[in-house]
């Protein structure tokens, strides 16, 4: 306080007065603190641009030392005693040392910040600085964002290479939305002319190459593997030869072969042949 009252009037203007006060509140015994610009103003009830306009004038002043560290909280150092008239005696507590037979006294019970400023209020305890302080970029990272991907894991059909399937699911994220990526996987999963699990695209390759965007996939029964188109055409030749035979054979005998031509009947209903 006497070093603010110490200054040549107007030096320190605007909330610079009840910023410093403020300042010397948060520091730890070295006068070392690391407040963020947003705690400064909400403790002097003043905006962010007039903190930072007043944060350069208490610089400016040699009243704070400011370091700003890329990647890291900026630091702040009161040393109030380096703008000191000689003599002129310094408030302990604030991080200065106090010049060889100076006249230290403390601050006197009275002494009260700038009208209509309460820097007591929410009062922050002594600060020390962590060991491995977090960057603003770490620092954002630390708060989980789930990306939905046990959910597409789910509700893709074919759960085959987990892990690329992840790395693929993580540059989907990129363009497209969670949410919509899980519903076009359950939509693909609930057609009715999925194939076989085996002709299912891995998710990894499903993903890269957006399959979702495909066109709708054939309907099953109007497709006919080859082997089945063998089949039906081996089945139609031993009809025909079945039939040949028959006149010339005995009732017992045709009888025999009504029985194999039903097992042939439903031989043919089952491949699909015709």
């Amino acid at each position: 306080m006497r070093y603010i009252e110490a200054q040549p009037a107007g030096s320190l203007a605007g909330c610079a007065p009840a910023l410093l006060l403020v300042l010397a509140d948060i520091a730890n015994d070295e006068g070392r603190g690391w407040p963020s610009v947003a705690t400064l103003a909400r403790r002097v009830n003043r905006d962010e641009r007039n903190v930072q306009r007043a944060l350069s004038v208490l610089v400016g002043a040699g009243a704070v030392a400011r370091e700003e560290r890329r990647g890291r909280a900026t630091a702040y150092t009161v040393t109030p005693g380096v703008g000191a008239t000689p003599g002129a005696q310094v408030t302990p507590g604030v991080g200065a040392t106090p010049t060889p037979g100076a006249d230290v006294t403390p601050p006197p019970a009275s002494a009260s910040p700038a009208p209509g400023v309460d820097v007591t209020q929410n009062p922050l305890p002594t600060l020390t600085e962590p060991e491995g302080e977090p960057s603003p970029a770490r620092a954002s990272q630390d708060v989980a964002v789930p990306d939905a991907f046990d959910e597409f894991w789910a509700a893709y059909p074919r759960r085959t290479d987990k892990k690329r399937a992840r790395a693929a699911w993580a540059k989907a994220r990129r363009s497209h939305d969670a949410t919509q990526l899980v519903q076009w996987a359950r939509a693909f999963a609930a057609d009715p002319n999925l194939p076989e699990s085996q002709f299912v695209p891995h998710p990894s390759t499903w993903l890269n190459g957006e399959r979702w965007t495909d066109l709708p996939l054939p309907a099953r029964h109007q497709s006919q593997t080859a082997q089945q188109a063998v089949q039906s055409k081996n089945l139609r030749s031993l009809e025909r030869n079945v039939r040949a035979v028959q006149a010339e054979l005995s009732e017992r005998e045709r009888a025999g072969l009504a029985l194999l031509d039903d097992a042939l009947a439903q031989e043919r209903r089952q491949i699909g042949g015709r």
